[in-house]
């Protein structure tokens, strides 16, 4: 059995549905017989990202374009496993190394399957690998170029979910890659409030941030001004690790290959496009993050892959019957520029045949996937109600609570402040302690401090060290009355927990 059989194989065993799964009834959700996460006590479907993003629709809708051809992608990560990538066998794959030690390339194999693994893992189907590079040191970036120059043929698409530290000598790989119109996808980082590398922020790639569930901006995803686009991933996106299992992936690692993808797809269709056409693309189609509406206009939005191809699928069939090529890019840019482009309508769907178990499972397939891209290409509150609506009918309550943040537009009211704070006490009990909502605690009112004070107080079951640390946070805005009561619990409170009061107190 060769390789990709064994990737097939390996597939397929993935999509057998469990035993309590709907295998017997109309599967709505896809699953591929993985179990549902749980988070603060709301169910969240499997291949939530995918479907946050239309990633599944645009993948489906792309196997009905004739005119679509491969294209030239390089991967620098990490290490791979190549038995569970789809991948060509005459290409280089590498492996992880650690000293002299060969490791399991889990973070890589991740990172490909995002992009073209089996069936709802991947999101494209016309990613032709030049290369899989394990990038531990800087020397192989410059090796990779030194080849793409000789040679003179470069990678469409970079997707590199794995950090430069301070290297000027990559830096300087991005730029030479930005004026062959190579789109470099980086990973924004995980370890906000840091600051990103200076020598990633200000280069020739596109950086990705991530975002959570919620549509919140996952607690860890670093953040500047030349962030282009929020991804959903987080801490939870299905992928395939490199022992071939369902692995449940992400931070902004996993959001960086989910855009690379999008763009795979788009210059599939519209190889003429620039790098520089693609970020406004991504920005114009972006739907409005809760950054964006609360905080400043130009912070980066929440990546709508299926409009952003849409988009492009209208401007390359306007252009693709132009014979002069730079005639065809003259129309690529006008066309990418017409704002009409970006306007989508159709009528009101019919929801209940979704509900109708006497109507036919494609049928009410199919009104689902045309009520879903109606809602990402006209952003609608009252279609973003509906979908919550169908989330909420059949348990995925975290799905719904997207679609509800995305009906109200973000606007922090006193129902989505309330709501928000509810949630960061939910998943603190859950020890959920890195999650999106303890971004935004500076929102929180009292009533959240002295939950979090009467948990490092009396809760044994949980870390006093993090429930500490977030009141630390607040500095010189720790509520008087909080501090009051820590004051007073020091009479009383567990040995382990009175030196966590203190951290608290003279912070």
């Amino acid at each position: 059995m060769n390789r990709y059989s064994k990737f097939l194989l390996v597939s397929a065993l993935l999509c057998i549905p469990l035993l309590n799964s709907q295998a017997n009834s109309c599967q709505l959700v896809a699953d591929s017989g993985q179990a549902p996460l749980v988070l603060g006590k709301k169910k969240l479907s499997v291949f939530w990202s995918q479907e946050y993003s239309g990633s599944d629709l645009v993948k489906s809708e792309m196997t009905k374009i004739p005119w679509a051809s491969d294209v030239k992608v390089a991967l620098y990560d990490s290490g791979f496993e190549r038995e569970f990538i789809n991948v060509s066998d005459d290409i280089r794959v590498d492996k992880k190394n650690a000293t002299r030690r060969v490791m399991v390339g889990h973070h890589g194999t991740n990172v490909a399957n995002i992009i073209n693994g089996p069936s709802h893992y991947g999101s494209t189907d016309k990613a032709d690998y030049m290369a899989l590079r394990n990038v531990y040191f800087s020397r192989v970036y410059v090796e990779e170029f030194e080849k793409y120059q000789e040679s003179g043929i470069y990678p469409r698409v970079i997707s590199n979910s794995y950090g430069w530290s301070n290297s000027l000598e990559i830096q300087e790989q991005s730029f030479k890659a930005r004026d062959n119109n190579v789109m470099w996808f980086l990973a924004a980082g995980n370890d906000y409030p840091t600051s990103i590398s200076e020598v990633e922020d200000n280069s020739g790639a596109i950086l990705v941030g991530s975002y959570a569930p919620s549509g919140l901006q996952s607690a860890f995803s670093q953040i500047s001004d030349n962030v282009v686009i929020l991804s959903p991933a987080d801490d939870m996106q299905a992928s395939i690790d490199g022992k071939g299992r369902h692995n449940h992936f992400g931070g902004t690692s996993g959001a960086t290959p989910l855009v690379a993808a999008n763009a795979i797809n788009i210059i599939s269709i519209l190889p003429e496009i620039r790098i520089d056409q693609y970020t406004s693309l991504l920005k114009k189609t972006a739907l409005p993050s809760f950054e964006q509406v609360n905080e400043d206009k130009n912070a980066p939005g929440l990546f709508n892959g299926y409009k952003a191809f849409r988009v492009a699928f209208k401007v390359a069939t306007k252009c693709q019957n132009k014979l002069v090529t730079q005639d065809k890019q003259e129309c690529v840019e006008l066309e990418l520029n017409n704002d009409e482009n970006y306007i989508f309508s159709s009528s009101q769907i019919n929801t209940d045949s979704i509900y109708d178990e006497s109507a036919g499972c494609e049928e009410r397939k199919a009104h689902l996937m045309l009520l879903r891209k109606k809602t990402l290409l006209e952003n609608r509150a009252e279609d973003w109600q509906k979908l919550a609506q169908f989330y909420t009918h059949y348990g995925f309550e975290k799905n719904a609570e997207f679609a509800h943040h995305m009906a109200r537009g973000f606007q922090l009211d006193n129902t989505l402040r309330k709501e928000l704070q509810d949630s960061a006490i939910a998943v603190l009990k859950e020890e959920r302690f890195f999650d999106s909502y303890f971004r935004y605690q500076h929102y929180f009112d009292k009533k959240y401090q002295l939950s979090l004070a009467s948990m490092l107080v009396h809760d044994s079951k949980l870390s006093p060290y993090w429930l500490s640390s977030f009141l630390v946070r607040y500095g010189e805005n720790l509520d008087p009355t909080v501090v009051d009561y820590l004051n007073h619990s020091l009479k009383y409170a567990r040995e382990d927990v009175v030196e966590y009061i203190y951290d608290v107190l003279y912070r």
